[in-house]
């Protein structure tokens, strides 16, 4: 702020002192000693300046840079399937095997199965009837599907495949 309002001030002077040197720059020499200095006194402010907003750049770029790498870092060291990209994930995959966002059989295996009662039902992941005594899971969401069809299903993905809702196995 004083920096530039000392250049403020100094451009103010010059120009003052140019219009008053025009008139005798038909007759002489344009600026005298002090007219000289005075602009060199401006343009190394200026250079400085300059130099000084370079430098700022300079740093913010770098700080963005580590930021990216502390980034890329943290999810080399724990990854997290969920909020990775597809490029990510096909890193990943490179790196460590197989990814998967779904479910594991262990956590699979945790939700409930029960025996149908119902027939009005279709399973709306192979789209065949649900017919009685034929085993069901209810996601959390409400939705009833074969116990064989959302196993499969919920390995690849945490959501229901009728509403999106992602389920969370208690």
């Amino acid at each position: 702020m004083e920096q530039e309002e000392n250049e403020q001030r100094i451009n103010d002077e010059l120009d003052e002192e140019e219009q008053e040197a025009e008139g005798d720059s038909e007759n002489g020499p344009p600026l005298n000693n002090n007219q000289i200095q005075k602009h060199l006194f401006q343009m190394l402010m200026q250079a400085q300046s300059y130099e000084a907003h370079k430098a700022q750049e300079i740093d913010e770029i770098r700080e963005n840079e580590m930021m990216e790498r502390a980034i890329q870092e943290s999810l080399k060291e724990n990854p997290n399937p969920d909020v990775m990209n597809y490029e990510q994930l096909q890193e990943l995959e490179e790196r460590i095997g197989s990814v998967s966002k779904g479910f594991s059989d262990i956590e699979i295996g945790l939700i409930p199965a029960k025996k149908s009662t119902s027939t009005k039902e279709d399973c709306s992941i192979c789209l065949d009837s649900v017919n009685p005594n034929d085993w069901v899971k209810t996601l959390g969401c409400g939705h009833d599907f074969h116990r064989d069809c959302i196993d499969q299903c919920l390995k690849t993905t945490k959501k229901c495949p009728c509403c999106m809702e992602e389920h969370v196995i208690v």
